[in-house]
């Protein structure tokens, strides 16, 4: 399945508000919604909008030397979910599969 980010939002559970990134899966009118926290959404909004906050952030680190090295992330792969004990949420392993142009 391939999907791409469609927005960060935040939704109500009975918990209380949880930020939630909303994935459109491509030739389907589903969509794929993944839970983060606050300051992850945060981080992927701000990435989504360009938005510049002044000082790099550890990924912004990290991509910049990517791009001084000719690479790009072409996809993030999702290869495992660790189910909490209690059942509920989890956490996503994946891995950034780049290419160098």
């Amino acid at each position: 399945m391939q999907a791409s980010i469609d927005a960060v939002r935040v939704a109500g559970t009975p918990e209380g508000p949880v930020p939630v990134v909303v994935l459109t899966v491509e030739g389907e009118d589903d969509v794929v919604p993944i839970f983060i926290g606050f300051s992850e959404a945060t981080s992927i909004a701000r990435g989504l909008e360009a938005e510049d906050i002044g000082r790099p952030l550890t990924h912004d680190l990290l991509l910049d030397v990517m791009e001084e090295l000719g690479s790009r992330i072409d996809r993030v792969v999702v290869t495992e979910i660790e189910q909490r004990e209690s059942g509920q949420g989890g956490t996503y392993i994946a891995d950034p599969v780049s290419y160098t142009h």
